[in-house]
C-alpha cells in the first residue's frame, strides 16, 4: 500500500530490535491520506513483543507541560518485566509538526529542549523510550535540532504514488478505473470504491 521508497524504509524500521540503534526519535512526514496512521498500526503490531504504544492525544500539552511529559515517559511500563526482558515504550504524537518548526521554542518554551533530552540527552540514556512524531510539515521546515544527523532512528517520507504505480496498484486490486495524476493512498481507495479521480479529502487513510 505504499510507493517503493516509503515501503523500503518502513520495512527497515519494522525490523529494528531494541537497543540496536542509539537514535530514539522517529519522524514521519506526508500529506494527509498517504497512510501514516495505517502504518502506525502495522508498526505497533510488528513491535508488540518488545514495545508498548503510548498515544498522546494532546501533543501541545505534552511539549508545554513538563509534569505531563514526565508522567508519560516515567510510567511503570519502563520497569523490567517479570521475565527480565526490557519493556520499551513508543510515545506517539500525531500531527505535531507545527510544534517542531524553527520557531518552536517561541511557541512551546522548553518543550523542544525536553524532547531532545528525552531522545538523546542524559535523561534519554536511562530510559527505554522511543518517540514517533507524524507531521504534514515538510521536514525542511522543522527545527534543525530535531532533524540533526544521528538523532533520529528513522526519517520516513510518505510519498504519493506516481501515475504509473498508482494505476498498477488499482490493477492489482482488480479495479478497471484509472487515475490521471499522482495519488495518495486515500485517493486510490476512493477510486477503488468507484468514486471519481478527484483529490481526496484529508482523511488519513482508507480501508485497512
Amino acid at each position: 500500500n505504499y510507493p517503493v521508497g516509503t515501503r523500503t524504509k518502513l520495512a527497515e524500521l519494522q525490523a529494528v530490535q531494541p537497543g540496536e540503534n542509539s537514535g530514539k526519535l522517529v519522524l514521519w512526514q506526508g500529506e494527509p491520506g498517504t497512510g501514516k496512521s495505517y502504518a502506525l498500526r502495522a508498526l505497533a503490531e510488528e513491535w508488540a513483543d518488545w514495545c508498548k504504544i503510548h498515544y498522546v492525544i494532546d501533543p501541545e500539552k505534552f511539549f508545554s507541560e513538563s509534569d505531563f511529559l514526565l508522567s508519560v515517559i516515567l510510567g511503570n511500563d519502563n520497569l523490567p518485566s517479570e521475565d527480565s526482558r526490557p519493556s520499551w515504550r513508543l510515545v506517539v504524537l500525531e500531527d505535531a509538526g507545527e510544534l517542531l518548526t524553527k520557531d518552536a521554542k517561541l511557541q512551546v518554551g522548553q518543550g523542544l529542549a525536553r524532547l531532545l533530552n528525552l531522545c538523546e540527552g542524559l535523561l534519554g540514556q536511562g530510559l527505554r523510550v522511543l518517540v514517533l512524531i507524524t507531521t504534514n510539515e515538510n521536514l525542511g521546515t522543522l527545527h534543525p535540532a530535531v532533524t540533526r544527523r544521528g538523532r533520529c532512528l528513522a526519517q520516513i517520507q510518505f510519498e504519493k504514488f506516481d501515475l504509473s504505480s498508482a494505476n498498477e496498484w488499482l490493477k492489482a486490486h482488480d479495479c478497471n478505473l484509472g487515475v490521471t495524476r499522482q495519488s495518495t493512498l486515500a485517493d486510490l481507495y476512493s477510486t477503488l470504491d468507484g468514486r471519481e479521480d478527484t483529490p481526496a479529502a484529508a482523511v488519513g487513510f482508507g480501508k485497512g
